[in-house]
């Protein structure tokens, strides 16, 4: 069976905090499907409430390609 491509997307609200260990998280989720990360999407500093996030505005952008 073909690797299926996937990405994922992080986000924090704060510059203080980081997005590593969800990366690591995410990464290990893929790995175990055997599935292939094409991207991560990364939000650092912007609020989950905020209407205008731009990093997952780009990951729906492009996941409707």
């Amino acid at each position: 069976m073909k690797p299926k491509p996937s990405a994922a997307y992080v986000g924090v609200s704060s510059f203080e905090q980081n997005t590593e260990a969800q990366e690591t998280a995410l990464r290990e989720y893929v790995q175990r499907r055997g599935w292939i990360l094409h991207k991560i999407y990364r939000n650092e500093g912007i609020s989950g409430t905020k209407a205008n996030r731009p990093a997952l505005d780009e990951l729906l952008r492009d996941s409707r390609r």
